[in-house]
């Protein structure tokens, strides 16, 4: 299982150097959200790696910065729903009450975790020492309503008569990844079993690589270079 995770960690960092390197051919202009995600996924994924074998997986740096770094991911994938929900109800009668939806999730995701996290956001007992129980819970929510806000995705992208090809692949992508991540999250608040927990974090993995490999499918540069040119629609 170490090895797995070895692996997986080097396979992440290399498909978010493909992906990085693809949008920069052209695409991230109109891809700013997905471009700012994928390079910051990649720089908390050195970071990470980096402090991993520097102080280790326990110490408390390693943690602090572990829980900020999925935090901030969680946060920009959750935006990045959001702006692909705003551009494919643009111009619709459904784009309105999206609108109102959109408000609402954002709302949400920033309060449940204080409502449900258990505990304060930093312990009085070890103020350096940020609480993994808050960061869990604020994680597994932005993913948990980043699922739900999938559906709403794709239910206008249903919705339209001329569909962009590449706008279904990156949805698609997106929705393994993001489905798959909120998947784990769930077993992992209710599982008790090492061996299940192992079992997520697996799923968990296998999906995100998944999605990664989707995107980069996407950006191909045959693909790039067989659609037209599309001005900048901001997501």
């Amino acid at each position: 299982m170490v090895l797995f995770g070895t692996v997986a960690t080097f396979l992440s960092i290399a498909l978010d150097v493909v992906l990085v390197i693809l949008l920069l051919r052209g695409p991230f202009r109109q891809f700013p959200v997905l471009f700012t995600f994928a390079s910051v996924h990649f720089l908390t994924g050195i970071l990470e790696l980096g402090l991993s074998y520097l102080v280790g997986p326990a110490a408390t740096l390693y943690v602090n910065i572990y829980w900020i770094d999925e935090i901030l991911v969680d946060v920009l994938l959750f935006l990045l729903v959001i702006v692909l929900i705003r551009v494919a109800a643009a111009g619709r009668p459904a784009g309105a009450a999206a609108g109102k939806i959109l408000v609402l999730a954002v709302l949400a995701a920033a309060g449940l975790p204080f409502l449900f996290g258990h505990r304060a956001f930093i312990p009085a007992s070890s103020p350096v020492r940020l609480n993994g129980r808050w960061f869990f819970t604020a994680s597994q929510i932005l993913n948990f309503g980043g699922a739900i806000m999938n559906l709403v995705l794709w239910g206008n992208l249903i919705g339209v008569k001329q569909r962009d090809p590449r706008m279904l692949t990156i949805c698609a992508g997106l929705g393994i990844a993001i489905t798959g991540e909120a998947i784990r999250y769930g077993l992992l608040a209710l599982s008790t079993s090492p061996g299940l927990r192992q079992a997520s974090n697996v799923l968990g993995t296998l999906t995100h690589t998944a999605g990664w490999v989707i995107w980069c499918w996407a950006f191909r540069p045959r693909s790039s270079e067989a659609m037209p040119t599309a001005t900048s629609s901001g997501y």
